[in-house]
C-alpha cells in the first residue's frame, strides 16, 4: 500500500467529486431511511431510474444525475410488486426514456434466496458490478444475519460494503428503517433515526430521510398559492426528503414528493396557508416551501 503524494496534492489541482446522488460520491456508502411503508422503495427506484436514462424527463426529484449502470438487489419485494411499480413509473416516461433504462438499469428478485453481504459468495457476485454507478441494497435487514444493535458488527457490515463500493467504483444506497421510537417523537428525519447501533450511520458518508406529512404540516402547508391547507385525509399523499448527512458538496434542500399513479413519487411544491387578520384580510403569503 502506496503512501499518498503530498508534494502533488499540493500542487496540482484536484479532480472534481462525482457525485452520484446529491452529496453523495461514487465509491462511497450512504443511507435511505424512513418506517415502513412511507415510500423509500419507490424513491430508490425513482432514483435508480433517473440515473439510467440520464434526461430530464427522468428526473422526478431534480437530483440531477449523471447517466450510468444501476443494479437493484430487491429482497423484500419480488417479481409482480416490481412488475408494477416499473409499470407505473413507465406510464411518465416516453420511449427513448423507457428504453435507456432498460439498458442500463439490472434489478434482481432474491427474495427468499438469503442474501448475506458477509458471505464471500455475495460479495463476489456484487463486486463483478464493476460497470455499475449505483448499487442499491433493498432492505438491509434481509441482507445479513448480524446483529443490528451491535456497533462492532455494524461497523464490520459498513466496511464490507466500503470494500464492494471500492471494488466496483459505485456508490451503495442501502435501505433501512427508522426507529419506530424516532418516528414517534418527530425526530424522523435526523441521521440519528436509524434503527440498530449507530455505527451504521456514523460510519457512512451520507445519509437520506423519508418522513410522512405530519399532523401539524397538513395545517400548515397548500398545494397551491392561496389555497386551502392539505388536511388531515390528503396528508398521506405527501412526504418529506431531506439529506440529514452529508459530508461533501452543496446542501440538497428539503424536498416535498406526491403519491401520483401507482404510488410513483414526484416532486412537488406545497405552501405556507395564509392566515387571517382580525379584520378578515389575508396576511403576507411567506415563500414556498
Amino acid at each position: 500500500m502506496a503512501a499518498l503524494d503530498i508534494l502533488r496534492f499540493f500542487e496540482e489541482d484536484p479532480p472534481a467529486f462525482d457525485y452520484v446522488l446529491p452529496g453523495m460520491l461514487a465509491g462511497s456508502v450512504g443511507f435511505l431511511m424512513s418506517p415502513g411503508g412511507v415510500g423509500k422503495s419507490m424513491l430508490a427506484l425513482g432514483a435508480a431510474c433517473g440515473i439510467a436514462a440520464g434526461t430530464k424527463e427522468a428526473d422526478l426529484y431534480g437530483f440531477e444525475p449523471k447517466q450510468g449502470k444501476v443494479v437493484y438487489m430487491s429482497a423484500e419485494d419480488g417479481e409482480v410488486p416490481l412488475w408494477h411499480r416499473l409499470h407505473n413509473f413507465g406510464k411518465k416516461f416516453g420511449p427513448a426514456t423507457r428504453q435507456a433504462i432498460a439498458e442500463n438499469l439490472m434489478i434482481f428478485d432474491v427474495v427468499g434466496r438469503k442474501p448475506d453481504i458477509m458471505a464471500p459468495e455475495w460479495v463476489n457476485g456484487l463486486c463483478r458490478a464493476k460497470d455499475a454507478r449505483l448499487i442499491i441494497i433493498d432492505t438491509l435487514t434481509r441482507f445479513h444475519t448480524l446483529d443490528e444493535n451491535s456497533n462492532s458488527d455494524m461497523s464490520q457490515l459498513v466496511s464490507q460494503l466500503e470494500y464492494i463500493s471500492k471494488q466496483t467504483g459505485a456508490a451503495i444506497l442501502v435501505i433501512h428503517h427508522s426507529s419506530k421510537s424516532m418516528a414517534v417523537q418527530g425526530r424522523g428525519d435526523e441521521q440519528q433515526a436509524a434503527r440498530g447501533a449507530s455505527a451504521l450511520i456514523d460510519n457512512a458518508r451520507w445519509a437520506a430521510n423519508l418522513t410522512g406529512m405530519t399532523k401539524a404540516e397538513s395545517e400548515a402547508l397548500a398545494g397551491a398559492p392561496g389555497g386551502p391547507a392539505v388536511g388531515e385525509d390528503e396528508r398521506r399523499f405527501y412526504v418529506r426528503f431531506n439529506i440529514s448527512k452529508q459530508n461533501h458538496g452543496v446542501p440538497f434542500p428539503e424536498t416535498w414528493l406526491a403519491r401520483s399513479e401507482g404510488g410513483v413519487l414526484v416532486r412537488t411544491t406545497l405552501y405556507a396557508v395564509e392566515k387571517k387578520r382580525g379584520n378578515g384580510k389575508n396576511m403576507e403569503r411567506r415563500d414556498a416551501v
